[in-house]
């Protein structure tokens, strides 16, 4: 399924092709890979008013449930650095 991600550091908008089975890690090394951001800093993967940071990055996309699942393609979902 097709998502797409608001990336606040580049003011882009990124494609990404997931299952339920891709954890938040994996969306995230993704971005960070294809836009070469910096590795340096933490970043956070929003879906509406909830957020998913590195500590929860080994959560798949069917642990975060219904709600906020890549079935819903039309949701936008964002990524922003997590503020020291």
């Amino acid at each position: 399924m097709e998502i797409k991600v608001s990336v606040e550091d580049t003011g882009k908008l990124v494609r990404l092709e997931v299952n339920e089975s891709h954890t938040v890690g994996e969306v995230v090394e993704q971005i960070l890979e294809g836009l070469d951001l910096p590795r340096d800093r933490a970043y956070i993967l929003t879906i509406g008013n909830l957020r998913y940071g590195p500590d929860r990055s080994s959560l798949t996309v069917a642990d975060l449930g219904p709600q906020v699942s890549a079935l819903q393609p039309r949701r936008l979902y964002e990524i922003y650095p997590l503020q020291a």
